[in-house]
């Protein structure tokens, strides 16, 4: 070990092993301020690996499943989201089960990101699922290549900042308006985050 490497310290070792095989290395690497070689190498070093599959979680049969269920309809990164998985890890699972996805994935069409970003915050993400016989997942993730991110995606509404900054007028003058009861709203708590949306 040379003079710069950072020792390993127990919590950082039970965050990983923890997270090994429900995160990526890079992204566990990001939590910990470390290296995706280093996580790489502490996996190794810690034995976390098995011969099955090369991680220590293992696929559940309810993960199967959902597998088995959407390999037609999703890409392997929105079925490791679903899952908890990485993109690569669905890969191998896949190979391993031995399964075949009947028909390439749709790509998408133009006139469907024109109206995906034509209704997007207008009607929710349910209603252009339907419309476009596609999954809530396949939309999240087009919005995210298109550049679109936030909130938005699940509320259909938007939120006290983008109000803020598509009427060019301080957050905080949004925000006495709601005082006032000048303007509607509804309260969202996502995980830490609260939400105002109108």
């Amino acid at each position: 070990m040379t003079k710069n490497q950072k020792l390993w310290t127990k919590e950082e070792d039970l965050f990983l092993k923890e997270q090994y095989g429900r995160m990526t290395l890079q992204k566990i690497g990001e939590c910990l301020n470390r290296s995706k070689e280093s996580v790489n190498k502490r996996v190794s070093r810690l034995q976390l690996r098995n011969k099955q599959n090369g991680i220590r979680k293992k696929w559940t049969p309810d993960q199967d499943t959902f597998l088995k269920v959407n390999i037609n309809r999703m890409n392997n990164r929105e079925i490791g989201k679903h899952l908890g998985k990485s993109p690569s890890s669905v890969a191998n699972r896949i190979r391993l089960l031995k399964l075949v996805r009947n028909t390439s994935l749709r790509r998408w069409t133009k006139k469907e990101d024109e109206y995906l970003l034509k209704w997007y915050g207008v009607k929710s993400l349910d209603q252009i699922s339907r419309r476009l016989q596609r999954s809530i997942q396949a939309l999240e993730s087009r919005l995210y290549r298109l550049g679109i991110r936030g909130v938005r995606a699940h509320l259909g509404n938007v939120t006290v900042y983008e109000l803020a900054e598509c009427l060019q007028v301080d957050v905080h003058t949004i925000y006495n308006w709601i005082q006032k009861k000048e303007l509607p709203y509804n309260i969202l708590r996502a995980n830490t985050r609260t939400f105002f949306r109108n």
